[in-house]
């Protein structure tokens, strides 16, 4: 962090000595200039997406493909729920430095304590963790990369580009700001301006005073990021992976000139900016066109060797905000956070999981469409002789609608009464549908190859498997998923870090006070200090889905351990063997955590030892009662019950 704030300085009397000296546009022609080749050099793997996502649609059929089966999405939907099932369980405790105080509690206990409940409230619950996430995860399946971007809300000037802001006031103010600049303006409509002026104006007024919006909110904001959308900007990064040891991360966000003007108090739109159609394409302004209309390619750069933060719309003269230096921000600075699964070896963008589908589904649509096929031409074909009974005029209408004609319809032709229908008219032959060469298993075992998730998971059966063939596939698809969530449990450890990271040098102990509710041990600290105090760690397998039926297995094999194992420790501890006794819990301690139970033995094992000293008591009071000495006060919690005696 000392680094970041050198570089900070450094950079505020660069940025200074531009102004000065009229020179304040180089700084900005060089990140638009390097944004630029980014979005040129990530133009084909831009394309793949597209081409991922329309997959995953199928919006449009074409006349190779007359079935759309949508393979690749139910594949998806049942991988989802999977890999994350819950939020995850976030546990913070004292690290070992500050855990061995000299025969006292340490006061981190509670600290720790508060930092877990603080979590759960403000990144776990106020940001919508779950729906975010998941929606990164699709991300991640459909295009290979998924990101998240987590900032503090605080002042809506000062605040970085926020999509999920939480409720207040500071955005309707900043919509009136908006509108007053906009009635100053020669060409605004007065009457409609000021109309829309006093609407807001209202609106901010009734919720002050009903208090259905607070007029500052400080919180955690989570933003999705698409994945075209966000730019390592470092050559030398070699894997996307690696992105948080980039020099520089940009986003870009596309804004409409209204939101534009709003979010950064701008009369009008900066001169030079590139102006972008619906479809996002580059287009020119003709004459009576509004600026409105246009959308504005804007960029936000991290920079990390400057601890800056630059924001301009691509191609402007001039910053859409002022270079900052953002605070507070966490230890590793940057506040995007990626998720990705398939990393191949030297190769920059790992592989989606829908990649790998995408030809599966194509051969499996070629299927289907192959069987419509064939069973739109396996009707019965009629024969009828051209001379004969028949006329002409009853032939050509027999040809014209019996094949073709599925409405049922009756036809009246000229046929020698004598002779019966069936000479003239004759079914010609139709071929027989061989249904062994449209059988699909072979794809169907290949998707289970290639995303390692079983007809389980899928909630239907494709094909009859023995035991052993659903047991072997059961624990390869628990492995993939396994090593999944894996994956997606380092991530929510960072952000939850991170997020403390924020909150132990913004929120004061009175804003923790209104949050917990009561008096907590809260303060404000450098993060170096709390991670030197505070170990964060995520629950193994807190996100997974409940697997009732295993529950239910699993505990029905371990509950007859558990009565054995319990009952020997207590006849043990009643021969005086407590060494035997302990080693045989320590021992039961092993096979609960080989089965990777989270249970808590002390509410199964009682205290043998207090046991034993209320029954050594007892016998001392029966002899003296038998002998006529005066009766021993028992301790109060084992005073025997009124009419005991």
């Amino acid at each position: 962090m000392q680094q970041h704030n050198d570089g900070a300085k450094a950079m505020d009397g660069l940025i200074d000595g531009q102004q000065q000296g009229g020179e304040k546009n180089a700084l900005l022609k060089k990140w638009d200039e390097r944004v630029g080749k980014a979005v040129k050099a990530a133009g084909k793997q831009h394309a793949l997406y597209k081409k991922c996502r329309d997959a995953v649609d199928l919006r449009e059929k074409n006349e190779a493909r007359k079935v759309n089966p949508y393979l690749i999405h139910s594949t998806l939907s049942a991988l989802v729920p999977a890999l994350y099932a819950k939020n995850p369980e976030i546990e913070v405790r004292p690290a070992r430095l500050a855990a061995e105080v000299r025969g006292e509690v340490s006061p981190w206990v509670a600290f720790a304590e508060v930092a877990e409940d603080l979590l759960q409230r403000e990144f776990v619950d106020n940001t919508d963790l779950k729906r975010r996430a998941k929606g990164c995860l699709l991300s991640t399946l459909t295009t290979g990369s998924g990101w998240l971007k987590m900032t503090l809300q605080d002042d809506y000037r000062a605040d970085p580009m926020q999509y999920n802001r939480l409720n207040d006031a500071q955005d309707n103010v900043a919509e009136i700001e908006a509108l007053q600049r906009e009635l100053d303006e020669p060409a605004a409509d007065e009457e409609a301006v000021a109309e829309a002026l006093k609407f807001q104006t209202a609106h901010v007024e009734a919720a002050l005073q009903g208090r259905s919006e607070l007029f500052v909110q400080k919180g955690l904001v989570i933003d999705r990021v698409a994945a075209e959308d966000l730019f390592v900007l470092d050559d030398a990064v070699l894997e996307l992976a690696d992105y948080a040891k980039a020099e520089a991360i940009g986003q870009r966000v596309w804004m409409t000139a209204e939101v534009y003007k709003r979010v950064f108090a701008a009369a009008e739109l900066p001169k030079g900016a590139k102006r972008f159609g619906k479809d996002k394409g580059e287009v020119g302004m003709l004459a009576g066109e509004s600026a409105d209309d246009c959308l504005l390619e804007v960029w936000e750069v991290w920079d990390k060797g400057s601890g800056h933060v630059f924001t301009f719309a691509r191609g402007a003269d001039d910053w859409a905000r002022e270079p900052y230096s953002p605070a507070p921000t966490g230890e590793r600075w940057y506040p995007f956070f990626g998720l990705m699964f398939n990393q191949m070896d030297g190769r920059y963008y790992p592989l989606s999981d829908v990649q790998t589908l995408i030809d599966y589904q194509d051969e499996y649509s070629h299927l289907r469409s192959q069987v419509r096929n064939s069973r739109q031409y396996n009707k019965p074909t009629f024969v009828v002789p051209k001379a004969g009974d028949l006329s002409a005029g009853d032939a050509q209408r027999l040809t014209e609608h019996v094949r073709d004609d599925e409405s049922g319809k009756w036809i009246a032709a000229n046929i020698n009464p004598s002779q019966p229908i069936s000479a003239s008219i004759q079914q010609f032959p139709v071929p027989q549908l061989n249904h062994a060469l449209f059988v699909p298993d072979m794809i169907f075992r290949d998707v289970e190859m290639t995303t390692r998730s079983g007809d389980a998971a899928r909630g239907y059966v494709n094909k009859a498997k023995t035991a052993t063939e659903a047991e072997i596939m059961s624990m390869g698809m628990q492995s993939g998923i396994s090593e999944r969530q894996d994956i997606i449990e380092d991530m929510m450890r960072d952000m939850a870090r991170y997020a403390l990271e924020i909150m132990v040098q913004s929120y004061t102990p009175d804003d923790v006070a209104q949050l917990i509710g009561a008096e907590t041990p809260w303060q404000n600290m450098g993060i170096d200090v709390a991670f030197k105090h505070l170990a964060l760690d995520i629950k193994a397998g807190s996100m997974s889905k409940p697997n009732k039926f295993q529950e239910r297995e699993q505990w029905m094999q371990l509950m007859p351990v558990l009565q054995q194992t319990i009952a020997q420790m207590a006849q043990l501890q009643l021969q005086g063997q407590a060494g035997m006794a302990g080693a045989l819990r320590k021992m039961l301690e092993e096979t609960i955590n080989r089965f990777d139970e989270r249970i808590d033995l002390d509410e199964f094992i009682p205290d043998f030892a207090q046991d034993m000293m209320a029954q050594q008591m007892m016998q001392q009071q029966q002899m003296l009662m038998q002998q006529g000495a005066p009766q021993m006060d028992l301790p109060p919690n084992e005073a025997q019950p009124e009419g005991a005696m």
